[in-house]
This record gives structure tokens, C-alpha cells and sequence, in this order.
């Protein structure tokens, strides 16, 4: 009887928290000719232009499925793959409901050993492995009555994000010669962390703090699952889990029970045994014999300097970026005094680098996880970078456009447009630009522009399968060198531009090289060769490599002072990234001896040997595939989940009845149909939606009908109640743009919509009730502009929106007048770092018909709705962050930041008004990814009692 009651629960909650899986990323340009491939797993649709890699591709997919699904014992179903090729920044999703991949097919800068595609191919497909898993035993029987959703709302209330994410990375590493888990820079952090402050609890390791930088759920995971087969000497110890979840998911935290089960040990235990055993090794080989000075100030905060740069002998340029701020571009005196030049926007990948031949130069990179700069490089008084440049109306289409600072006046200017450069640096005479590009069909080029036109001067290499990344300039300004990357790995490579000629300085391995800077006789690189990132140096004349510096946890991106006897470099510490200097003496250079032409890292050889296979690009098979085309109408519908629920999303109202959804793979078709068998009052209710955002505008259609019941007025003054027959038909159509310019965006969207409803009281009653058509207009413009804010900031600290809505009843039939409104809200900076005004004013105007419109603008809190017709009101919100405590309560929750917001709401007409404080805080409960806002509000009315109400929401973008 009890796992019968635990079921009825589980078929009760998962309609509700499965129908918020569904997942749009937004949509391609519409002019874009799709085109598709069927193979024996999977069905490829793709842009035109990657024709020429298609055929590549499926065959790449097709071969990575033997091995990727095997140690979780599940086969993936045949799967839908929506290459994205209009997008510049690289990213892939594993989604099930509805199920398919979309791959984001440009490369980044910062590209490991390994062909991006191969990357993608490995770690997405064993995504798709781990939800099929979730797609077995109970769980399968009840996608049976609740469709695709069953499994991912499954996987999203159990497995934690580290361990999706991490046996993932443990798959790519083990089924490749590069990955993850072979690349030092990856373990880093955690490395710095265990040696310097020690390991954190595991709430906090797993959700977060504003506090202190703690590393991704990608390097966490990656351990933990990896440590666990090591101790378990079983490949199959997470399948077993997966197992379990499946079979289970009525029990509470099934995961746990099913890890004690397989492994012997919690969650818990597993993280507290793998940060001791990482502590154990990695304290055995950590190097110290760099005798360089930290130059760079300290920061309380974990701060990132990276990629210094010599302006003269005295003075550096780095981007600084950090937890408690937003990404800057600062020079740095050796006094220790530090200003900003300049605030840069979004940017297009995650290396920078510079060279010029007057030695002023900056350089930068974000926070882990986030767009940051592929290259910065400064000649005389000009400062060049990469910006990703959003289309103002395709979330699936983006550009990497270079931009430059004047540095004497702090203006900057965009010179490309719509481009795909990624970066750049100047020549030494400042009147070129080398960068990588990279087309919509992923074919790589080295091109030179003027940099003072943007125009494309001439490509100086182009090729289908070797990806050339951060071109940099020889101090003549004679030769190129850049970093080449194919399936066999990466080498370094010198191009001669009088000849155009070609050489390998480097032989291919899947050591990661990055960063290349030729300095007299020698080439500077970012190398792995010793298991942890150091500064390296290649022989031009003999290919012999040097390892210049001797890093603890991690060193990298040097250059020489303007001199020639300093040398400057990004040292990592647990606090992040210093700028730090040596001594510039290549007879103190050690010299190497590579004996393999691969890394391998703590658990990756352990991994190779469980995984059993190898996806390299030798042993991808060349079998043709037919190509046709793809249209996205007869493929709009794609009915993927259901429910035995009445769920409507637009009411947020939930009854017994039924639930049907639709999206096609490319998310330009949506269509929900819901039948309500009776809510509280008996009544039946049906509604379906279609929205279609494949062309420039989005347009709406929805239908609802039903019974509602109202209210009349006898002669006595006696209210009565009636029923009647509701049959509502509403048409929109809206426009949503957005656009970005350095660090500011806005957007605004313009929207139209038409409704028109019957409603017929029941026979028998009085007349005069509300009996007839209500057609009705609406039409609003939404707009908003910001500064980008950093993480600790609870709004931004500058910025503003606006909504003006306006609607009446101008065909006849019912009337309820018209209502025209106006809201604002401005954003200020507080008093201090992340304290925020927000101010809130808003003026409504209405005039009653039959009928009458609700509200569009919000009333003073703690008070009761006025009726009024016109009014304004203002409010006034100070918010700030009280504590980060990062307090875990057992398993039950996890507290992350508490804050206040205090507040006066007041109308101007009637006057009407209310103070109080708002106290929250962001808490994970019981472990579960999104973090709740979760507090009280007090609010003191005028001349009333104090009000008191509790405040309950989610973010769905916390993690």
C-alpha cells in the first residue's frame, strides 16, 4: 500500500515539474535552407552551407555511438542532431523533451587537442546515454502515460548536475587522446584549493557561494565520478546508480540509496574520500623552483589577472576579472596602483593575447564558464579586441566583430561588422591585423585586414581540416605563427608571408600548446608537458623544447619586457590569477623529453582501459549518406509529451483532466492542447495554443472554451450567482528584438493582439447580465537598456525599462471602455558595491464599459486593490546583500546569500501607501540544483496594521 501512495504522488507531481522541462533555444535566421541526413541512429538536419562536413559528421556520430552509451549498458533511440552553424560562440545541449542534440559547430580559441567536433560528438551522445538511462524500469512505464518529459523531469529531480556533467567529461577523456581530463589547467583550481585553503563542505562544493570562488560542476563531477571507478575497479558503477534512479524514483533521494548500494558509500562520504585521495597525489608533485615576484595588488576576492602585457618596464596591462566584479581591462604600476581603461562587452571565446611593436598591449579573461576574449593587441594608442555581436532577432545567430579603444580618450569603435574573426593582432608597423576566421560551413582561414578599415587585405591560409588559432606576428612583421589543429593534435606552425610557405615547427601531439609569441630565436607557448601548465619554449633552428617556467598550481602567457632581460606571466594561485616576473635567461632553460604524444592525467589511463575504445578521426568510416532537403512545416508537429492532467501554462492552473504538447526540433512550432474534466466549481474546460516563431514577427493563436460563472445584483441589493458559456478566440502577433553595443544591451518588442469572446449566461435568467461578443484590442511596447552586472550584484547598476500598454473594445458588441498604461523602472547604484535603487513609477487611465479591464500597473504592497480609474504610483526599493553564510542544514538546505530589500509604495491620487522590508534568502533545498528564493515580506500600511507575507520563488537560471 505504501509504494502504491508513493506512486500516486509521482503520478500526481511529475505532469507539473516535467511539463517545465521543455526547452527552447531559440530559433536560426528563417532565410536558412535546412537539410537532412538518415542514418541507422540518427537523423541529421543542418544548414546548406555545412554541406561539405555533414557527410563528416554523421559518420563521426555513427561511430562514437558504439562506444559512448556502452558502460551505462543502454542503447540511445534514435536521435534528431540540429546543427547550429550561424552561432559564434561553441556550446551543445542534450535535451529529451522534446528529444534531440543541438550542436553550436564553431570552434573556440581555446580548443584543446582535439577537433571540436569530435568533442561534441563524444560528450553530448553520452548525455543522450545517461537520459535513455533515466528512460528504464518504472520510469519507462510511466513515459508511457507521461511521454518524453518522464525522463528528463527524472534526471532533473535526481542526478546531480556533477554527475551528469562529470561522467560525461570522464567519457570524452576515456574515449580519446585528449578531453578534459588530460588537460592539467582543468584540475587546476581544485588543486590550488586542496594545497592552499582546503576542501569546502559539500553543499558548498556542489551549489555555489558568493563568498569564495568554488570550481564548476564540469571539474568537481569529473573527480567524484572518476574516483568512484577507481575505488570501485567497475565501469559500471554509475550504471548501476542510473539503474537504480530508474527503477526507484518514487524513493526519496534515489540517488543516494542507489550510490550506498553500488559504491558503499553517500555522496558524502564519495567527496570527502576523492578531495583526501586528490590531496594525497597531487601534494607529491607540485613544482616551486620558479624564482619569479608577484607584481600584481592583492585582492581579498578571488581576482583573475591574465595575459600581462609590458607597456614600458614599470607598467602592465592585464584584464582583471573578478567574483566581486565585472570584466576590466586595468593597467597595473609596479607601486602596486591600478587603474581601468576600459569596459569591454560580451566576448567571443576565452584566449587574448597581444603583440605591438611598442610594447603597450592588453589582455584579458573572464571567470570560468563565461564568454570571455579570445585576444587582445594594442599598437601605439589603439587597443583591438573580439566582441560577440548578437542579430537582433535570431537567439541562434550571433557575429565575433573587432572592436578598438583610443586609450588616450577611452573611446571605443567596432571595425568589423557581422564578421567572424576571432583574435586579432596587430603587425608590428600597426597597419595590419591577423586573425582567425572561421565560416558557417567551419572552414578555418588566417586572413589579414587593415586595421584601420576592417577590409580583408588577403588570406594567407585557408583549409577544411586544419583549425589555425591566436595568430601572432614576428617581431619583423615577415611571418606568422599560430597554433594548427587537426585529428592527429596540435603543432605549432610558421607562415612566411612573402611565400606563403607552411613550416612545422612542432610535431603533432595531443599535448595542449596555446598562446604562441616568437621572441628572437625562440617561440613562447602555453604548454602541458609536466602535467601541470608551464611556460615552454621551442628552438626555431632544432623544434628542441625548454621549459621556462616552474608553476606550483599553473603559469602561462608570458612575454618579454621591452628590454629583453624581464620576462611576465599569469601565475595561479587558489586566489586566482597574479601577474607575476622573472628574470628573461634562456641559459637557465631546462630542456624536455617527450616520450609519448599524449597527456594522461590522474584517471584518464584508468578510463581508456574501462571505456575500451578510441574516437579519433583515423578510425572514422567514410560511408556515404543520402542528403535532402528539410522543411520546417511538415515537420512543425512533434507531439512529444502528455499528461492525465489539465495543465495550463498561462493560468498556472492545474485540474484532473489531460495535457498534450508539441515542438518541432528546430523550436519554430509550439502547440499545447488541454481538456480540464472539472474544476472546483464542476465546470469542464478546454484551451489550446499554437505558436509559431519561424518568420520575423512571432505570431500567437490560442482558443479557449469552457464555463465560468459571474455575479448579479437584484433589486434588494443581493448578489447572485450565475454561470455561463465562455468561447474566447485571441491572435497576436510581436516582434522581440535585442541588440548589444560594448557593455550595454537593450532590446524592446512591440506587440499587437486581437481577442474576441461569446458569452451566453444560462437560459432563465434575468436580463441585462453579460450576454453577447467582447471584441477586444491590446496593444504594447516593451522596451529595457542595462550595463552588464557582476555576480555578486542583485540588479543591475545601471539601467531602465519602460511598458506602455493601451486596450479597448472599437468593434461594437460588449464594451468594457478602455485603459491605457505607462510603467518604468530605473536602476541605480547604493551606497555601496552591490546595493541597488530600484524605482518604480506608473500611471493608468481607465474608462468602463459593460465590462471593465484589470489592471496593468502594480498597487502599493500590504494594501487592498483600489478601484480607482486613474492613478499613479511610485515606489522606492533599496536592495542589498545582508550575508553570505554558505550554511548547510544536513541534506535539508543550503543557504547561499541573505538580503534585504527595503521599500515605499505609495499611489498620488488617491493616496494610499505602505513601507517595509522585504528578507530573503537563496536556498537550495534538499540539494536540488535551482536555488529558491524563500523569505518574508512586512509591510506597515498608512494607518493600518503590519502585513505580513511569505515570499516563495525558483531560479531557473541560478546554477
Amino acid at each position: 500500500m505504501k509504494k502504491y501512495v508513493r506512486s500516486l504522488f509521482l503520478f500526481v507531481l511529475f505532469p507539473f515539474y516535467g511539463f517545465a522541462q521543455y526547452y527552447s533555444l531559440g530559433q536560426d535566421p528563417g532565410a536558412i535552407k535546412w537539410r537532412q541526413m538518415n542514418s541507422e541512429n540518427f537523423r541529421l538536419i543542418y544548414p546548406s552551407q555545412f554541406e561539405g562536413k555533414a557527410q563528416q559528421f554523421i559518420n563521426l556520430l555513427e561511430y562514437s555511438h558504439q562506444f559512448t552509451p556502452n558502460s551505462l549498458n543502454v542503447k540511445i533511440p534514435k536521435m534528431p542532431v540540429v546543427l547550429h552553424t550561424q552561432d559564434v560562440t561553441a556550446n551543445a545541449f542534450s535535451i529529451w523533451a522534446p528529444r534531440r542534440l543541438e550542436l553550436y559547430t564553431a570552434p573556440p580559441q581555446s580548443s584543446y587537442a582535439q577537433p571540436w567536433m569530435e568533442q561534441l560528438a563524444i560528450h553530448e551522445l553520452r548525455h543522450s546515454a545517461q537520459l535513455a538511462k533515466m528512460n528504464t524500469g518504472i520510469s519507462k512505464i510511466m513515459g508511457y502515460v507521461f511521454g518524453e518529459q518522464m525522463a528528463a523531469a527524472v534526471l532533473g529531480a535526481y542526478l546531480p548536475l556533477w554527475f551528469i556533467e562529470g561522467d560525461a567529461v570522464a567519457i570524452e577523456t576515456g574515449l580519446s587522446n585528449s578531453g578534459r581530463g588530460r588537460v592539467p589547467n582543468f584540475s587546476m583550481e581544485f588543486r590550488a584549493q586542496l594545497a592552499e585553503t582546503g576542501h569546502y563542505s559539500y553543499d558548498k562544493a556542489v551549489n555555489g557561494s558568493y563568498r569564495n570562488y568554488t570550481p564548476d560542476h564540469y571539474a568537481l563531477g569529473y573527480e567524484l565520478v572518476s574516483n568512484a571507478r577507481e575505488i570501485s575497479k567497475d565501469p559500471y558503477v554509475w550504471e548501476k546508480v542510473e539503474r537504480f534512479v530508474a527503477r526507484n524514483p518514487y524513493l526519496p533521494w534515489a540517488f543516494n540509496r542507489g550510490l550506498k548500494k553500488s559504491l558503499g558509500m553517500t555522496k558524502e562520504k564519495l567527496y570527502a574520500n576523492t578531495m583526501d585521495y586528490l590531496q594525497s597525489r597531487w601534494g607529491s608533485f607540485n613544482e616551486t623552483g620558479s624564482a619569479a615576484k608577484i607584481v600584481s595588488p592583492y585582492n581579498k576576492d578571488f581576482t583573475r589577472y591574465k595575459y600581462p602585457h609590458y607597456i614600458n618596464d614599470s607598467m602592465w596591462v592585464a584584464e582583471r576579472t573578478s567574483i566581486d566584479d565585472i570584466s576590466r581591462f586595468v593597467v597595473v604600476e609596479r607601486n602596486g596602483k591600478e587603474r581601468i581603461l576600459v569596459t569591454p562587452g560580451l566576448f567571443s571565446s576565452d584566449n587574448i593575447s597581444m603583440t605591438s611593436s611598442d610594447h603597450t598591449s592588453v589582455m584579458g579573461q573572464n571567470k570560468p564558464g563565461s564568454i570571455t576574449a579570445d585576444n587582445l593587441s594594442i599598437h601605439t594608442n589603439r587597443l583591438y579586441w573580439t566582441e560577440k555581436q548578437i542579430d537582433a532577432r535570431w537567439q541562434n545567430c550571433s557575429y565575433s566583430v573587432i572592436k578598438y579603444a583610443d586609450l588616450a580618450t577611452g573611446q571605443w569603435h567596432t571595425l568589423t561588422h557581422k564578421s567572424r574573426y576571432f583574435a586579432p593582432s596587430v603587425s608590428p608597423d600597426g597597419l595590419l591585423l591577423a586573425v582567425s576566421q572561421v565560416s558557417e560551413g567551419n572552414d578555418y582561414s588566417i586572413v589579414l585586414l587593415d586595421s584601420y578599415t576592417g577590409d580583408v587585405k588577403r588570406t594567407l591560409i585557408e583549409s577544411k581540416d586544419d583549425f589555425y588559432i591566436t595568430p601572432k606576428w614576428s617581431s619583423d612583421g615577415k611571418s606568422i605563427f599560430c597554433i594548427a589543429l587537426n585529428g592527429e593534435g596540435s603543432r605549432i606552425i610558421k607562415i612566411d608571408l612573402s611565400t606563403g610557405i607552411k613550416q612545422e615547427l612542432s610535431k603533432p601531439s595531443y599535448y595542449e600548446k596555446s598562446n604562441p609569441r616568437p621572441v628572437g630565436d625562440y617561440v613562447l607557448f602555453n604548454g602541458t608537458y609536466g602535467g601541470i601548465d608551464n611556460v615552454y619554449a621551442l628552438k626555431n633552428a632544432t623544434g628542441e623544447i625548454y621549459q621556462v617556467t616552474h608553476a606550483r598550481f599553473g603559469a602561462v602567457d608570458a612575454e618579454v619586457s621591452p628590454n629583453g632581460t624581464k620576462l611576465v606571466y599569469s601565475d595561479y594561485n587558489a586566489n586566482g590569477y597574479r601577474i607575476a616576473e622573472m628574470d628573461f635567461h634562456p641559459s637557465d632553460w631546462t630542456a624536455i623529453e617527450i616520450k609519448n604524444d599524449r597527456p594522461e592525467g590522474l584517471y584518464s589511463a584508468m578510463l581508456s582501459q574501462q571505456e575500451g575504445g578510441l574516437v579519433t578521426t583515423p578510425n572514422i568510416p567514410d560511408k556515404a549518406y543520402t542528403s535532402e532537403p528539410y522543411h520546417k512545416l511538415t515537420h512543425a508537429l512533434n507531439f512529444h509529451s502528455w499528461a492525465p492532467a489539465y495543465i495550463n501554462s498561462n493560468d498556472l492552473t492545474v485540474g484532473k483532466g489531460v495535457s498534450l504538447s508539441s515542438q518541432d526540433v528546430l523550436s519554430t512550432t509550439f502547440v499545447t492542447a488541454n481538456y480540464q474534466l472539472k474544476d472546483e466549481n464542476g465546470f469542464g474546460h478546454f484551451n489550446t495554443s499554437i505558436s509559431y516563431q519561424a518568420l520575423y514577427p512571432v505570431f500567437n493563436l490560442s482558443y479557449d472554451n469552457g464555463r465560468d460563472y459571474s455575479y448579479y445584483r437584484t433589486s434588494d441589493r443581493q448578489y447572485h450567482r450565475y454561470n455561463y458559456n465562455d468561447d474566447k478566440i485571441s491572435l497576436s502577433m510581436g516582434l522581440p528584438l535585442k541588440f548589444n553595443n560594448g557593455p550595454t544591451y537593450f532590446g524592446f518588442e512591440p506587440q499587437i493582439k486581437t481577442s474576441v469572446e461569446q458569452m451566453v449566461p444560462d437560459a432563465g435568467l434575468p436580463k441585462g447580465l453579460i450576454d453577447g461578443t467582447f471584441h477586444s484590442m491590446d496593444y504594447q511596447f516593451y522596451s529595457y537598456l542595462y550595463r552588464k552586472y557582476g555576480q555578486r550584484d542583485l540588479a543591475p547598476r545601471l539601467g531602465i525599462s519602460t511598458f506602455f500598454g493601451y486596450r479597448n473594445t472599437p468593434f461594437g458588441g460588449l464594451s468594457a471602455g478602455d485603459i491605457f498604461a505607462f510603467e518604468g523602472n530605473v536602476y541605480l547604484p547604493g551606497i555601496l558595491k552591490h546595493d541597488g535603487f530600484k524605482i518604480y513609477i506608473a500611471y493608468q487611465d481607465r474608462k468602463a464599459g459593460v465590462m471593465v479591464f484589470g489592471n496593468m500597473i502594480n498597487y502599493p504592497r500590504g494594501n487592498p486593490t483600489p478601484t480607482s480609474n486613474e492613478e499613479s504610483t511610485f515606489s522606492l526599493n533599496y536592495k542589498l546583500p545582508l550575508l553570505y553564510p554558505d550554511l548547510s542544514i544536513g541534506p535539508i538546505a543550503y543557504i547561499k546569500r541573505i538580503k534585504a530589500n527595503f521599500f515605499y509604495d505609495t499611489t498620488l491620487k488617491k493616496v494610499i501607501a505602505g513601507r517595509g522590508v522585504e528578507l530573503t534568502a537563496d536556498v537550495h533545498l534538499f540539494r536540488f540544483m535551482f536555488p529558491f528564493e524563500l523569505g518574508i515580506q512586512v509591510v506597515q500600511p498608512n494607518g493600518g496594521s503590519i502585513v505580513t507575507k511569505a515570499l516563495v520563488s525558483i531560479n531557473l537560471s541560478g546554477i
